[in-house]
């Protein structure tokens, strides 16, 4: 669904990616773990065309999409979880929904989408009505997750949905990205937990410094005693209940 050959990218004279090639198959999960610095965001900015210093080749579903502007990258089915959430905080969360689909024109499905986002996510039902700025950290990352969602992506973009959060709303996005997976969601997962990256990937790349050094299925990278003494440390097993 989603091929990327030698991508380069730049922000003006520091290449920040240098030869990035992977590759995803609809129904995939698939992480790109590395600590920070590695160029696992830029990698997923230069996906959304949120970079315009690019080299090499980016395919959704065989067709080029390199140097395509954002909105009409999100329109071919590619939305993105942004790090850091970014909600539009002076609008309430039904509002931010509703901005998540502004491709659609499907109003009745649009309606039973956010019902959706609803039932996975029962915080933001109960906020439904609040102003975005008004929530806590991870209701606001549930609310970013849920934006991404509206637009019913081919692919979604996750970019370190687990960043400053308490263990248990954690262990709530998490099964959440389990569940999308289920319903056979193909998901881009950028995480420096590359424990919890593991847990719910098919197959993941190791990024340092703008390469990718390392590839494989999940369980083979967990297996690694280099990926073990460099990303699995730390233990958040009591996380996802495993």
């Amino acid at each position: 669904m989603l091929v990327i050959k030698n991508l380069e990218a730049y922000y003006d004279r520091i290449q920040a990616l240098k030869g990035i090639t992977i590759h995803i198959s609809k129904g995939e999960v698939v992480s790109l773990i590395g600590a920070n610095g590695a160029g696992k965001t830029t990698t997923l900015h230069a996906i959304s065309g949120l970079l315009k210093h690019i080299e090499g080749e980016i395919l959704l579903d065989g067709r080029s999409i390199k140097n395509t502007a954002p909105e009409k990258i999100v329109g071919m089915g590619i939305a993105q979880s942004p790090e850091g959430r970014h909600v539009f905080a002076p609008l309430d969360v039904l509002d931010n929904l509703r901005l998540g689909a502004y491709i659609r024109s499907d109003r009745q499905e649009t309606a039973r989408d956010i019902e959706w986002i609803f039932e996975l996510f029962p915080r933001l039902a109960e906020r439904r009505n609040n102003l975005a700025g008004t929530l806590s950290g991870g209701e606001q990352q549930m609310l970013a997750f849920g934006r991404a969602l509206m637009s019913r992506p081919k692919i979604l973009l996750l970019d370190e949905p687990s960043t400053g959060l308490a263990p248990l709303i954690i262990k709530e996005i998490y099964s959440v990205i389990e569940q999308i997976k289920r319903d056979g969601k193909t998901i881009l997962l950028v995480e420096q937990n590359a424990k919890l990256a593991l847990k719910v990937s098919d197959r993941a790349y190791v990024l340092e410094t703008g390469k990718v050094v390392l590839s494989g299925t999940s369980s083979e990278l967990v297996q690694s005693q280099d990926i073990q003494r460099a990303y699995l440390g730390s233990s958040v097993d009591g996380f996802l209940g495993k």
